[in-house]
């Protein structure tokens, strides 16, 4: 966003200040770290214990992290990502240092750490640095990792669904869910739109269409199974 944008907003009388980084990584942490200013980072059960927590996802693929926005917005779990090696698409194996840095903070005091994607999105390498990092008030727990990672982008959602319906006893997040939000899962832009709509509640959950027309069989089947309780589906995008 240009210098020349920011200045024709500040001309209409708002205040605006940039949170940003040299690339979307540093950028990511630029943000969680300006997040944890304002207030404490959301935090999730996991066997009975309270955590602070925040979501790990890839830098080079915009589908898990539209996924999980709505829910990030809503318990202000700051999204972090991993980039790739120099090719631009095999899962880097290390975190940047920044990342490194915001995990391995006393003030951020992050005790778990959701991993969304597969290990061609998430490295095992970089899953294991994550829990190589010790946190906890006495800065020697090590960081609980739970990765949410399917064969594809749309089961990476259903997952990511299924984890938020499961019980806080056994590390979900204990939601009932009752409206879905449908972006498409092959562009970006409605998902990023469909933010503030998806985090309204933590009644609403984001699935993936595929662009093609039709509903997928693995959308098709997360819709199914919540049929119970899901009682209205929004659609974002146009036909």
């Amino acid at each position: 966003i240009s210098a020349d944008v920011a200045t024709s907003l500040t001309d209409l009388g708002y205040v605006v200040s940039r949170h940003s980084g040299t690339d979307r990584v540093s950028t990511a942490d630029a943000v969680a770290t300006y997040i944890r200013t304002l207030q404490d980072f959301g935090t999730t059960t996991v066997a009975g214990a309270s955590q602070t927590t925040v979501f790990l996802t890839t830098a080079r693929n915009f589908a898990d992290a539209v996924a999980v926005n709505g829910l990030a917005f809503q318990g202000v779990y700051p999204i972090l990502l991993v980039d790739t090696l120099a090719d631009g698409t095999t899962p880097g194996t290390t975190l940047s240092a920044g990342t490194t840095a915001v995990l391995d903070s006393a003030t951020n005091s992050i005790e778990r750490v959701i991993i969304l994607g597969g290990t061609s999105a998430v490295s095992t390498e970089v899953e294991t640095a994550v829990k190589a990092i010790k946190n906890g008030a006495a800065g020697t727990t090590a960081i609980q990792v739970t990765r949410v990672g399917g064969a594809d982008r749309y089961e990476t959602a259903k997952l990511l669904l299924e984890l938020r319906v499961k019980s806080t006893t056994l590390s979900g997040f204990g939601h009932s869910i009752t409206s879905i939000i449908l972006v498409n899962g092959t562009s970006h832009e409605d998902g990023m739109s469909a933010t503030a709509i998806a985090g309204a509640s933590t009644s609403l959950a984001t699935l993936l269409t595929d662009g093609t027309g039709t509903l997928n069989a693995t959308t098709s089947a997360a819709i199914t199974g919540r049929a119970a309780t899901v009682s209205s589906i929004r659609v974002v995008g146009r036909t």
